[in-house]
């Protein structure tokens, strides 16, 4: 179908009123969707509107009874919650003292159903061990779907004594529980649970926490009477992750007597000055921030910008960092700056970092397909991200689409991607071009402080979709595994990418993917695929070789049966 630009028709004054409540309420949720997909906070959009959007309902019904696992009894105050995440539908209902519920207005759509209550793990449905995910639920209009129980264990606890260097016991410390683990395309140490401080005789107690492997980091705050803070110290009295012990904890297991010992380590100390593009102190910025991008469970430091645009972070273990710093978006137009640095145990002095608005891309929007009332210009949101190493919350660039599809993406940084939000069941994107060459997988460089026209962004609705069913060597469907989908192509394996897909089999066994872009795949289904697993290229290079082989053609329909395998 040829590439169609639909142009907007004038409104009434009460049609603009409408549209300004719909465009209020869609920024709002485009915004929260646009944090949770870049890593920004939400108070980096304080001033938007937020009106909530309106409720959607439905005829559907779940319902069932929460346990404890053992022993065995009922659950009251159970908060139980589905959600539908590829229609952003989200309800609640709390456990009565039977330990019932019941989630009713629900519409057509793929839940996954969860229930959480303090002191117990959180639990998915149909889930089988800790960090994977849970069976999701596909349910069809008018349906009830009853009897869907779940029973949460108790948490595991971890429990110990933080000494100083003199023997006695460290009044507020922060203690947290890490996970070593391969997520969002790099190894990190990841926190699990809840961080918790030292009392006055220094114990500390980590409870909450699924059964697994963990190291214990302690940090000492200034608060609590030092001059300066510390790097922080791993279990029992390790400077670094890497000399570190690891704890192994057991399903509702308490594990004590973890004492800890703070001990001083190599650190520096980064200085210097943060300046705006002619070179005059930067009022703007509040802080500098440094996030580690190496070895694995380098944490966010930060140190306060003064008026004179001087900043000091202090206590930096060595490692490789970004450094950067950016003013509030609630202030106007965002101006940043980020740096690379190595902290070898010296200071670093002299930096200078140097803001700038970054980078302007405008073109138009093309609609491929039957545009109808399916969506409007004003419900989409622009928005740009690096690829690879994703923590560093500026450069984000983002942009509206105006009602004459035109748009303009202001605050790039360097090598970004461009993406939206806000597209409808059936809608994908197909294309980024800048002058006619696609980039839509290729980061863009674009010269800071400058407006680059002649792009075009294409979605379509002709989406291509995977229907699988998932079964075992006896040809029966299986639910308890997961389903990796990958391009055959191993340079489209790079973090972010739109050809990697990890899937859990619903109830039935069956999967129903949607929107994968034309390509030759693999598919690969096991027992025992961690979450995170299907970012590791090293990973999906071990599971290629007995790996399903099925090519997608541009709004394509397939239908598989996909056997499950041993993890090699």
């Amino acid at each position: 179908m040829a590439h169609t630009r639909i142009p907007r028709t004038a409104h009434s004054r009460d049609e603009a009123d409408v549209n300004r409540t719909r465009t209020g309420r869609r920024l709002t949720q485009l915004m929260l969707g646009l944090c949770t997909a870049i890593g920004l906070t939400a108070t980096a959009w304080a001033g938007q509107p937020r009106d909530h959007p309106a409720e959607v309902t439905g005829t559907a019904s779940i319902s069932g009874r929460v346990q404890a696992s053992s022993p065995r009894a009922p659950l009251s105050d159970v908060i139980v919650s589905a959600r539908a995440g590829n229609r952003g539908v989200t309800k609640l209902a709390v456990t009565d003292a039977d330990g019932r519920y019941a989630l009713t207005g629900l519409p057509p759509g793929r839940y996954t159903v969860s229930a959480r209550k303090g002191g117990y793990l959180t639990i998915q449905y149909g889930q089988m061990r800790a960090f994977e995910p849970g069976t999701p639920l596909q349910i069809e209009a008018g349906q009830a779907l009853a009897r869907i129980d779940l029973q949460l264990p108790r948490g595991s606890v971890l429990t110990g004594i933080v000494f100083d260097q003199h023997g006695q016991p460290a009044v507020g410390a922060m203690v947290r529980a890490r996970r070593y683990q391969f997520a969002s395309g790099r190894w990190d140490l990841v926190g699990v649970g809840s961080f918790d401080s030292s009392d006055d005789r220094g114990f500390y107690r980590l409870f909450g926490l699924p059964p697994g492997d963990y190291y214990i980091e302690v940090t000492a705050t200034a608060m609590f009477g030092r001059l300066a803070p510390r790097a922080p110290v791993y279990y029992p009295s390790a400077p670094d992750f890497g000399s570190a012990q690891r704890v192994s904890v057991g399903i509702g297991e308490e594990v004590g007597g973890l004492d800890v010992i703070l001990t001083e380590s190599d650190t520096g100390q980064v200085s210097g000055l943060v300046v705006d593009a002619r070179g005059r102190p930067q009022t703007g910025a509040r802080s500098v921030n440094l996030v580690g991008r190496h070895p694995p469970g380098l944490r966010v430091r930060s140190g306060q910008i003064r008026a004179d645009g001087s900043f000091m972070v202090e206590a930096v273990p060595p490692g490789e960092y970004v450094l950067y710093a950016s003013t509030p978006a609630s202030e106007g137009p965002v101006e940043f700056a980020a740096a690379d640095l190595v902290i070898i145990g010296e200071d670093v002095e002299n930096i200078v970092l140097r803001t700038t608005i970054g980078a302007t891309a405008t073109g138009t929007l093309v609609v491929d397909g039957n545009l109808s009332d399916a969506f409007a210009p004003e419900d989409l949101l622009l928005f740009t991200m690096p690829q690879g190493f994703v923590d560093v919350p500026v450069g984000r660039g983002t942009g509206r689409v105006d009602p004459d599809w035109s748009f303009e993406i202001g605050g790039m940084g360097d090598a970004q991607l461009v993406r939206l939000l806000g597209l409808p069941d059936g809608w994908v994107l197909e294309a980024v071009l800048l002058n006619g060459r696609n980039i839509t997988d290729q980061p863009v460089h674009l010269p800071a402080g400058r407006t680059t026209g002649g792009f075009r962004i294409v979605v379509t609705d002709r989406t291509t979709r995977l229907r699988a069913t998932i079964v075992d060597d006896d040809g029966r469907p299986v639910t308890d595994c997961r389903v990796v989908i990958f391009a055959a192509d191993a340079t489209r394996w790079q973090y972010p990418s739109r050809f990697v897909r990890a899937e859990r089999p619903d109830q039935h066994g069956t999967i129903d993917v949607r929107g994968l872009p034309t390509e030759h795949y693999l598919v690969f289904a096991a027992t025992g695929i961690p979450r995170g697993a299907e970012t590791n290229p090293e990973f999906l290079g071990r599971i290629r070789p007995t790996a399903t082989s099925f090519t997608l053609g541009a709004g394509e329909t397939r239908h598989l049966t996909i056997r499950t395998r041993l993890l090699p």
